[in-house]
């Protein structure tokens, strides 16, 4: 009897131990929470601006050797949606057929529409986008080219840790630009916004790139959007 109660005794210790394991590994993989280790922020940040690099890159090569003007320029994919599942604008009645200035065309920029990692809203409009879906905006960004709107990227969404990350990187420190950014528009082609980013935040006055939080905004602790500009106007 001792020995069958031994035996017992460590079979219902190895589930107690798989169950345990189990759940570990779950977590450990589970994306895009507020809860993220901060290797795994320093990983997301990295992909996330990696990403911002190479979509000013790929615009500037087609303005500059793909006979395209930034009004040709046309982000169309079927990547990309709102919460509710529409494709989020971004059409360009300007842009040439032949599709040389699509920057997610192998006969234009070649590159990958790619979901970027970022935070779950619990209760979103299904208007928003998708967090981590990318939007390409026309607003101005302060002190950067004229005082005309620019053209940039908006990964929607982010977790704190991530966007501390992002803004130690560009700014060397971790705490989130705060900034009441509206007025934007879908860049088609033209630019229609109005807002600005930067006017709030001195740091973030004549830089490119950066994450932000909109402190006044309805969805408080998840208003926070990384931003990159594309093209200074």
């Amino acid at each position: 009897m001792p020995q069958r109660g031994n035996i017992l005794f460590l079979i219902l210790l190895a589930v107690v131990l798989f169950a345990a394991l189990s759940y570990a590994v779950t977590s450990s993989t589970r994306g895009g929470g507020n809860d993220v280790s901060d290797e795994k922020a320093k990983t997301e940040a990295a992909q996330i601006m990696q990403f911002g690099t190479l979509m000013e890159n790929t615009v500037m090569r087609l303005l500059t050797s793909g006979n395209c003007s930034d009004s040709q320029i046309t982000f169309s994919n079927t990547v990309y949606k709102t919460y509710a599942g529409a494709a989020l604008d971004t059409s360009n009645p300007n842009s040439p057929p032949d599709k040389h200035c699509q920057v997610f065309d192998q006969a234009g920029g070649g590159v990958s529409a790619q979901v970027m990692p970022a935070n779950t809203l619990t209760s979103p409009s299904g208007g928003l986008p998708t967090a981590g879906h990318v939007q390409f905006l026309s607003i101005k960004w302060e002190g950067v080219g004229t005082s005309a709107p620019d053209l940039v990227m908006r990964v929607p969404f982010l977790n704190a840790k991530t966007c501390q990350q992002i803004d130690q990187a560009i700014y060397g420190s971790n705490a989130i630009l705060q900034d009441g950014i509206g007025g934007w528009a879908y860049y088609n082609g033209g630019y229609s916004g109005t807002g600005v980013i930067g006017d709030e935040e001195p740091m973030a006055n004549s830089r490119r790139s950066g994450c932000f939080q909109w402190p006044g905004g309805g969805l408080g602790a998840n208003d926070i959007h990384y931003y990159h500009v594309l093209i200074a106007r």
